[in-house]
Order: C-alpha cells, then structure tokens, then sequence
C-alpha cells in the first residue's frame, strides 16, 4: 500500500511539473503577442504621424497658393 501512494505521489510530482511548464509556454506565447502588438501599435503610431506632417505640409502649401 505505501508503494502504491509513493508511486501516487511521484506521479502527481509529474504532473505538476508538466502541467508547470505549459502554463511557462503559454505565459511566453502571451508576452510575444504582446510585444508584437506593441511593435505595432508602434509603426502604426509613426504612420499616423507621418501621415499628419504630410497632410499639414499639403495644406499649408495650399493655404499659400491663395
């Protein structure tokens, strides 16, 4: 009988360490996501931006023609 719950206890020792190191992937498949959306969120920022220097440029170009 103490075979059977030592054997019990390595085994659940088992499962916790793989159960331990799929939540480690999860969590580093998440902090990629992450840092990804914020690289983009980062180039989307900077075209924004690019897009309103360009636009005013345009219009203060326009504005001077008249």
């Amino acid at each position: 009988m103490k075979e059977l719950e030592e054997k019990e206890l390595r085994h659940s020792g088992e499962n916790w360490y793989i159960e331990r190191s799929r939540l480690k992937d999860i969590i580093e498949e998440k902090n990629q996501q992450l840092e990804k959306i914020k690289r983009d969120e980062e180039m989307h920022r900077d075209h924004i931006d690019n897009i309103r220097r360009e636009v005013g440029l345009h219009y203060n170009y326009q504005y001077a023609m008249y």
